[in-house]
C-alpha cells in the first residue's frame, strides 16, 4: 500500500520524497523521456549517470543534476533516491486538531499522489463527507420500503436496522481499481502485476451467491456488471476464477466453484457490463 497525505498545519520541512506542482531545474539536457509515471522516472534518473533529481509532468520525465534548483511547477518532483525511512513532524503549536488529507493507492507512491490531488487536496472534511453521504443516499435509496406501517418509534427502528443491513450488504466485494494517467488500472492480487481494467477483492462465494449476488442483481445490475468484470480480470491474470478472495486466491479454504453460477446467474438474468464470451 502507497500513502501519500497532506497536513493542515505547517510541516517542520518541505516534506516527503516525492513533491506536488514542484520541479527541477535546469535540465541535465534537452532530451525528455516519455515515462508511466513518476516512480519510472525516478527509475531512470537512478539509471543515468549525473542525475541527482528528476521531474515528472503528464508523461514527460526530464532529469536534472546536483545543481538544480527546486521551483514551482505542475508536475511531480523527487531525489534520485527516495530514504529508507521517513518521519513527518508537526508544529501544532497552540492547534489541539491536526487534520490530514491522505491518498492512497495499491499501485505506486505517484498514484498515491494523484488520488490525494484528485480527491481530497483543497476540500475541507465536511465536503469529503457530504459527497460521501450522496454516494451512500443513491444506493440506498434504491429499495423502498411500502406499507411500512404508521411511523412509531418501532416502525423507525425496524427501517433502521433494514437499511443498516443493506448497507453492510453493498461493503463487498471491494474495488481495487483506480484511475490513473492511462485509463483505468488495478494491482492484481492474483498476479502481483499492475494491470487495465476492473480490479475486485474480498470476498467469499460459498455464502453470497445466493444472497449478496441475488441482491445486487435486482436493485444495482450495473455494478453487478462491473464486478464481474473485475472476477474475469481475476481469471486473467491468475488462470482461475477465486472463490474466498482476500486479498488473492485462498487455496483449501472453500470448496465448490459458486463464483461460476454468480456469473451464470448474471447472464440468465441479463446483467450487461462484462464479456459473457
Amino acid at each position: 500500500m502507497h500513502a501519500r497525505l497532506e497536513a493542515a498545519v505547517p510541516a517542520s520541512e518541505e516534506g516527503g520524497c516525492f513533491l506536488q506542482k514542484r520541479k527541477y531545474e535546469p535540465n541535465m539536457d534537452k532530451k525528455r523521456t516519455k515515462e508511466v509515471d513518476a516512480d519510472a522516472c525516478q527509475r531512470l534518473c537512478q539509471a543515468t549517470s549525473g542525475c541527482a533529481f528528476f521531474s515528472w509532468d503528464t508523461g514527460i520525465c526530464t532529469l536534472q543534476a546536483q545543481n538544480a534548483k527546486l521551483v514551482d511547477g505542475r508536475g511531480t518532483a523527487g531525489p534520485k533516491a527516495c530514504a529508507a525511512k521517513r518521519q513527518c513532524c508537526f508544529h501544532l503549536g497552540h492547534t489541539t486538531q491536526l487534520q490530514l488529507r491522505l491518498g492512497t493507492s495499491f499501485i505506486s507512491d505517484s498514484q498515491a499522489a494523484k488520488a490525494l490531488d484528485d480527491e481530497v487536496l483543497g476540500r475541507s472534511l465536511e465536503e469529503v463527507a457530504d459527497e460521501g453521504r450522496m454516494v451512500w443516499r443513491e444506493l440506498l435509496s434504491r429499495v423502498d420500503v411500502e406499507d411500512a406501517g404508521d411511523l412509531t418509534s418501532q416502525t423507525v427502528s425496524r427501517l433502521r436496522i433494514f437499511y443498516t443491513c443493506l448497507y453492510r450488504s453493498l461493503l463487498f466485494p471491494r474495488r481495487l481499481d483506480e484511475q490513473t494517467h492511462r485509463g483505468i488500472q488495478h494491482w492484481s492480487p492474483y498476479s502481483g502485476k499492475v494491470v487495465f481494467g476492473t480490479g475486485v477483492t474480498d470476498n467469499g462465494f460459498w455464502d453470497t451467491f445466493r444472497t449478496v449476488y441475488q441482491l445486487l442483481a435486482l436493485a444495482y445490475p450495473k455494478e453487478l456488471g462491473e464486478l464481474i468484470d473485475g472476477w474475469l480480470n481475476a481469471f486473467k491474470a491468475g488462470g482461475a476464477l477465486p472463490q474466498w478472495a482476500s486479498p488473492g486466491y485462498r487455496e483449501g479454504i472453500m470448496v465448490g466453484a459458486y463464483s461460476d453460477v454468480v456469473i451464470a446467474d448474471a447472464m440468465l438474468k441479463n446483467v450487461s457490463g462484462f464479456d459473457t464470451e
